[in-house]
């Protein structure tokens, strides 16, 4: 395709005749007079400067000797579709089309790209060219939630009007927005994507839990190879790796209480939570050394999880970097190009469980500011000076220095309710031993169980001689809050049961 070049061709386009009624072009009619239609300069330029900018807009040179350019000009633009600005703000976008779309040009099967200025955070609209708003919604065909409109991503968008979904009116389906979540439809089959939800894994799993505390102390470290947290019961999960965090009863926040003061001699439950976004940023990553070339949102830190990197790689140092632009190190080497990463934080939240059973996911109004997920890792006795009591756990099993949950000189003829302190209303299985003792000498027995039914039983008996008596470990299942059931004997003398408690699972 090429302009005309002839001798007497114009350097400059000459201005056009003014405008008259449209019409169609005519081979004249000799009987009624009528002339045949000139094709003049005007119509001929149109034509020709058309089909040239088709030439161009591609990123061809017109040229005199090619004789296809104008089908490989179609070809190429249908490649590169337009990306529009997002002129919207977050949650409600809109951009501009030239030409604009209207009523009767924003159809079903209508994409529009968009570069996205704002990262939505929670269900969202598009409107093109002042029209009306229509909700975008995902692959799952469900109503956005949150960073799945990504600043700085291309999102492609599709109106659709599909029954049954937003009430059989239209939607926009995001088909796709680099650097956000994506939505998927419940998965049904074997090669299909599953929702988070859908993905094994049961909170609070924990592989390798320990923690220990020495001596009465406010502060404490735990420990996991691995740790499952989630949003809610049946809501997101996410896996945390090497979890090493300390919790402090006397600070509040991140890393401390909840909210107010620790209990005194009480219990204290510890939540891990996690931060799946503490910063966004764009970098790379070559070896152990991560380069940060501009972050969108957060700071980033110490400790935190690197998502888009090695599972499991954790920021261990800062580097030129201190929150923000510059170098970092990492824990583990890899090679990983220029792209968006995001960084989760994870910490201990610690909360009051003396009176009321805590939940597997943190229930509490004070959970800090951007931590979406919890799991329960631990429910810890204080002491009257609201500190950790000396103690270890692994796992879900806390022991400690055994303390006294019974002692009466009341016979109990059948299985009879007895509550204790001594765990905690989370705990379902504790373990310590029981003892009876006699004034003379006695045939006596001492049984503890789960219920009345004397589920689970444990006894010690035999015939003592004062002022010795019996004694026996015993490990039952908790199935009434802090409660247990005992049943005694005892044929002579003034008779003394105790029960102490060293140990209870959660």
């Amino acid at each position: 395709m090429y302009q005309t070049d002839q001798p007497t061709a114009a350097s400059a386009l000459p201005t056009p005749s003014p405008a008259e009624a449209q019409g169609y072009f005519t081979g004249g009619n000799p009987v009624t007079g009528l002339a045949a239609t000139v094709v003049d300069a005007d119509f001929l330029n149109m034509v020709m400067m058309e089909l040239i900018n088709v030439v161009t807009a591609s990123g061809q040179t017109p040229s005199k000797t090619t004789y296809n350019q104008v089908a490989l000009a179609i070809k190429r633009l249908v490649q590169s579709q337009v990306v529009l600005t997002d002129t919207g703000v977050a949650d409600t976008y809109s951009a501009t089309n030239n030409p604009p779309l209207t009523a009767g040009t924003w159809t079903n099967g209508v994409v529009q790209k968009i570069a996205v200025a704002h990262t939505n955070n929670g269900p969202s609209t598009y409107a093109p060219d002042g029209l009306a708003g229509i909700p975008i919604y995902g692959l799952g065909l469900q109503a956005l939630q949150g960073n799945e409109m990504f600043a700085g991503g291309i999102a492609s968008l599709v109106k659709q009007t599909i029954a049954g979904v937003n009430g059989g009116n239209p939607i926009c389906v995001l088909l796709e927005c680099a650097g956000g979540g994506q939505q998927v439809p419940p998965a049904t089959a074997s090669q299909h994507a599953v929702q988070m939800s859908q993905a094994a894994g049961i909170v609070g799993s924990m592989r390798n839990a320990r923690m220990s505390v020495n001596g009465a102390a406010a502060a404490a470290t735990f420990l996991a190879d691995e740790i499952i947290v989630q949003t809610a019961l049946g809501g997101v999960r996410y896996c945390l790796p090497l979890f090493n965090q300390t919790a402090n009863l006397g600070a509040s926040g991140v890393g401390g209480m909840d909210t107010g003061t620790a209990p005194a001699s009480g219990y204290v439950a510890l939540y891990a939570i996690y931060n799946p976004q503490a910063a966004l940023f764009t970098g790379s990553i070559a070896g152990t050394t991560l380069t940060v070339s501009s972050v969108g949102a957060g700071a980033i830190a110490v400790g935190q999880y690197v998502q888009g990197a090695s599972p499991g790689t954790t920021i261990t140092a800062l580097g030129t970097g201190t929150g923000g632009a510059g170098t970092y190190t990492v824990s583990i080497s890899q090679a990983v190009a220029s792209g968006s990463f995001a960084t989760g934080a994870a910490a201990l939240l610690a909360t009051n469980a003396t009176t009321a059973a805590a939940p597997n996911v943190y229930g509490g109004a004070n959970m800090p500011a951007g931590y979406t997920a919890s799991a329960l890792v631990s429910v810890w006795p204080t002491n009257a000076s609201k500190q950790f009591m000396a103690g270890t756990q692994r796992d879900r099993k806390i022991e400690f220095p055994s303390v006294l949950a019974l002692s009466t000189s009341t016979s109990a003829a059948s299985f009879t309710l007895f509550g204790t302190s001594t765990v905690p209303p989370n705990a379902v299985e504790a373990a310590g031993n029981i003892e009876a003792i006699s004034s003379v000498n006695s045939g006596m027995s001492l049984s503890i169980a789960s219920d009345a039914n004397g589920s689970g039983q444990k006894e010690a008996s035999g015939y003592v001689t004062a002022p010795y008596g019996l004694i026996g470990p015993w490990r039952c299942l908790i199935t009434q809050s802090q409660s247990l059931y005992y049943e005694t004997t005892n044929s002579a003398g003034t008779p003394t049961f105790s029960v102490t408690t060293s140990e209870y699972s959660f």
